[in-house]
């Protein structure tokens, strides 16, 4: 009967969250001619826990039959006392496909994930691009510089895995990553100008 009431709380407080306008601690709100566009990224994420074999380079992913999910996402839904080593500890994987829109033409594309537990390793169109080692802070990808133009079907893929530390032990390891954003700006250059003095 508590677990049922836990999760009909649950439940609420993230309808509640939802009915809220979107806050990013990543100040990622609409500034009128800003020259920047923020996508959220969120929804429609592919996600297996658990390893899978790495044959081959580039990485090739069967993702087809993994489960649907949005972010933020809990690789392990426990108990708040499944303390002590019962959380999930152990390689997750999540993976985005999506086509990038033409009308980016001449933008600087990138993706900004607020936060990343754990270890993790991002893969765009197979290739290891980045890794990440430390606990819940930011992370960006720039896809620009990983050769992403508009037009381009691309295939985003995180490897996370969680070990056991001090944070895990009281039952924080279960969120592994909040919000994901495909942010779309223009390419500033600034050039120095050289002075002479007299």
């Amino acid at each position: 009967m508590k677990k049922i009431l836990l999760l009909i709380i649950f439940w609420a407080c993230i309808g509640v969250l939802q009915a809220q306008e979107h806050f990013s601690a990543a100040s990622f709100y609409p500034v009128p001619n800003s020259g920047r566009e923020v996508l959220d990224f969120n929804p429609g994420w592919r996600f297996h826990r658990g390893d899978i074999p790495l044959k081959a380079d580039p990485l090739q992913l069967d993702d087809s039959k993994w489960e649907l999910v949005n972010l933020p996402h809990t690789v392990q839904l426990v108990p708040s006392e499944a303390s002590g080593s019962r959380n999930y500890q152990g390689p997750a994987w999540y993976s985005k496909r999506f086509t990038v829109d033409t009308r980016y033409q001449g933008k600087r594309l990138s993706l900004y994930f607020e936060a990343v537990m754990g270890k993790s390793s991002f893969y765009i169109n197979g290739y290891k691009v980045k890794e990440h080692f430390g606990g819940f802070l930011p992370v960006s990808i720039d896809l620009t510089a990983v050769g992403v133009r508009p037009g381009d079907e691309v295939t985003v893929a995180v490897l996370l895995i969680t070990v056991m530390t001090l944070l895990s032990r009281r039952g924080a390891n279960s969120i592994r990553w909040i919000f994901v954003y495909l942010v779309a700006s223009t390419v500033i250059v600034i050039l120095s100008v050289p002075v002479t003095c007299m």
